[in-house]
């Protein structure tokens, strides 16, 4: 939506406007030179205006054009400067205003630009590209309230709109007003089949309200209507993963990340998926890759490679990559309980007890670390002992379960002589 709003901004260089400032004959002439100038050649047309904005003389018009021309070039930062100036000489000039507000916006000064565009928004006359600018702003700025009023007017200013009806499903959806968000976006696909935006929102919601089916069925029509961008394939292909479907998913990551080779966050995110669902053998391949094209490995790449190998029984390399994973996330207590199970199952119940218990102490809440401390202490007999650890976990959690392995373990104490 701003993209559109932004290329229409200069072409509109030599159309008149009722509150703009008046303009020498000269002027005239050149603003028409340098719109037909912007159509092949923006640069040279930003350079043929800057020559006549050099002398302090020069009026308000040219300074807003040369903005319109820089908002064109994304050269965000410049465009502001030639709005304000244009304002200063002219703090009537409304579309000056309107231009500075979509330049913020691009730049994501979000407070500036609501600012500024707060006042032309209110007017009567408001277009409803002004009022999903503005929509968009106060959205960003998580006015949601706001929001879904100025989308409203979108709305009646538009007849029903397809941008200012999806505004307003995503007002919806940030406010967990599921159901009309999807209704809305039901609507929304079937008027516009081929916007992958609206199916993905429609997902989206759907996810939401905890039907996955439907969410699925969402993402396999914008797919197969070629609507479905990467990223919506990259949450097909999770959901796929839920399913029990890991060749699916396979194909989808796949699909997802030829269309967007440079991204090696993505291919993380597909071996974690399939981790997560039990399925670590095409995960080796993604984290091989992801592995030779970051620049640097966070403590997610390692715990993603340290699961990998405990699911390969590959011990020494999990005592590696949860060594890594540790090394950059020390208080994370499911690497130090990683860690210690590991060494558990090596035998070695005196190294895995530090583990144990270097996780208590970062989470003294955890149950985890204290059912595992219990654990230990029964294989070795210390009844006692595991007594004291699950009463503390007990305690932490009431958690049912634990109150029956404590009960258990107080009959075990009482057969010893």
């Amino acid at each position: 939506m701003l993209g559109l709003v932004t290329l229409s901004g200069w072409s509109q260089i030599r159309a008149g406007a009722a509150e703009r400032p008046p303009v020498t004959r000269q002027e005239a002439a050149l603003l028409t030179d340098v719109a037909e100038v912007a159509e092949t050649n923006l640069v040279a047309a930003v350079e043929r205006l800057d020559e006549a904005r050099a002398p302090d003389r020069a009026s308000a018009a040219l300074d807003y054009s040369a903005g319109n021309l820089r908002l064109a070039l994304e050269a965000y930062s410049l465009a502001i400067a030639a709005y304000e100036a244009a304002l200063s000489k002219w703090p009537a000039f409304h579309e000056a205003r309107v231009g500075l507000g979509r330049a913020q916006a691009l730049a994501e000064q979000w407070t500036e630009a609501e600012r500024t565009l707060r006042a032309p928004a209110m007017r009567a006359d408001a277009t409803e590209d002004l009022l999903l600018l503005y929509g968009y702003v106060l959205l960003s700025l998580n006015r949601v309230i706001s929001a879904e009023s100025i989308y409203r007017r979108a709305v009646l200013a538009g007849g029903e709109s397809s941008d200012a009806l999806f505004g307003l499903a995503r007002c919806f959806m940030e406010q967990q007003r599921y159901r009309e968000c999807a209704a809305t976006m039901e609507e929304l696909v079937q008027r516009v089949p081929d916007e992958g935006a609206y199916w993905r929102l429609l997902a989206e919601v759907r996810l939401a309200e905890a039907q996955s089916d439907a969410a699925i069925v969402a993402l396999e029509a914008a797919r197969r209507l070629g609507a479905a961008t990467p990223e919506m394939l990259l949450m097909l292909a999770d959901l796929y993963v839920y399913r029990d479907a890991p060749a699916v998913a396979v194909a989808l990551f796949d699909e997802a990340l030829q269309a967007e080779p440079d991204q090696p966050d993505w291919w993380l995110r597909a071996a974690e998926g399939l981790l997560q669902a039990g399925h670590p053998e095409k995960a080796d391949a993604w984290l091989t890759q992801y592995a030779a094209a970051a620049e640097e490995r966070p403590a997610r790449y390692f715990r993603a490679r340290a699961r990998w190998a405990a699911m390969m029984d590959l011990p020494e390399e999990a005592r590696t990559a949860y060594r890594s994973w540790i090394e950059q996330d020390p208080v994370n207590v499911h690497a130090l309980l990683g860690m210690g199970d590991l060494l558990y199952a090596d035998g070695d119940w005196t190294g895995a007890e530090i583990w144990y218990e270097r996780a208590q102490r970062v989470d003294e809440g955890s149950t985890m670390a204290w059912q595992r401390l219990a654990r230990v202490a029964l294989d070795r007999g210390a009844y006692d002992q595991a007594e004291d650890y699950l009463q503390r976990a007990h305690v932490v959690s009431g958690d049912p379960a634990i109150a029956r392995t404590l009960q258990q373990v107080r009959r075990l104490r009482g057969l010893e002589p």
